[in-house]
């Protein structure tokens, strides 16, 4: 196995910590369902539902 450079390492480092973000952030909206279940809805809706959502998200956690 071929060894990571100092470069490689700290792209690795910075990729997985937002990543992290990015992942607890999915987790969160998923309390909401808007991502686990199908959207019955209209389809020009769900941005704006989402977007909603996320507002909330952001007051509720910061």
């Amino acid at each position: 196995m071929k060894e990571l450079t100092v470069i490689q390492i700290d792209y690795n480092q910075i990729h997985s910590s937002l990543r992290i973000v990015v992942e607890h952030g999915i987790g969160k909206m998923k309390i909401w369902q808007i991502l686990t279940q199908r959207f019955r809805n209209k389809r020009k809706d769900h941005t704006i539902i989402f977007k909603n959502i996320a507002g909330i998200q952001n007051l509720m956690f910061g």
